[in-house]
């Protein structure tokens, strides 16, 4: 009961201020964002990626991998894994990660594979696959996941550019991975670059094939 009358007044001053109860909120949320450190950073041990990334990948924040359609899925998917490979063998953190998916990214790009999962250093029983029928449900599970302490990661995938997903829901999922001090990865394809608030943004597509060695 109290939350409720909390919550009508806050919904009353923001009439009367004329912002709607999603701006406030997130501008209260980004005054505790800025109040906050840096945040750790995870290095590549690559000089020319650790100089572009001022240090390393900040793991407390937003951070897009994009492709340019669902043929390179494959190529940002095992990107993405390998960002939460790395966590597991720098120690930076143990636990489970939680996988969202929309469900046309599932039926397009399929599900993680547990045998090639372990290829990135990753045991398969640590990854939980979500994949919420409504794009909303995926953006609120995302956000849960973040405050909540049960995963150190967090991986959100959706394809094109949807309109219920725009720069103030990218803006608002930094700012809940600021405050709970835990990285979510935006895996996206098939979309056009657009406005986000992202930390880092990376586009990922297939290298040329390399020549095979047979056995003989």
């Amino acid at each position: 009961a109290a939350q409720e009358k909390l919550f009508a007044l806050r919904e009353q001053i923001a009439r009367l201020e004329g912002r709607d109860l999603p701006t406030m909120a997130a501008t209260e949320m980004e005054d505790f964002a800025s109040r906050s450190n840096d945040g750790e950073r995870l290095s590549f041990d690559i000089p020319e990626l650790d100089d572009a990334l001022n240090g390393g990948l900040l793991l407390n924040s937003l951070t897009e991998i994009r492709s340019a359609s669902f043929y390179d899925a494959g190529a940002a998917s095992g990107f993405t894994l390998s960002l939460d490979g790395l966590l597991n063998t720098r120690n930076v953190g143990k636990g489970p990660m939680l996988w969202i998916a929309d469900g046309f990214s599932t039926c397009e790009a399929g599900v993680p594979y547990a045998a090639g999962i372990k290829q990135f250093g990753i045991d398969p029983h640590m990854i939980f696959h979500a994949s919420p029928r409504r794009l909303e449900d995926a953006l609120w599970l995302a956000e849960a996941a973040l405050e909540s302490e049960a995963f150190i990661a967090a991986i959100l995938e959706i394809h094109g550019n949807p309109k219920p997903f725009g720069l103030v829901e990218s803006r608002r999922l930094n700012l809940r991975a600021k405050a709970a001090g835990r990285p979510l990865f935006l895996l996206r394809h098939a979309g056009g670059e657009e406005a986000s608030s992202a930390s880092f943004r990376m586009f990922v597509e297939p290298a040329p094939a390399l020549e095979r060695r047979l056995p003989d």
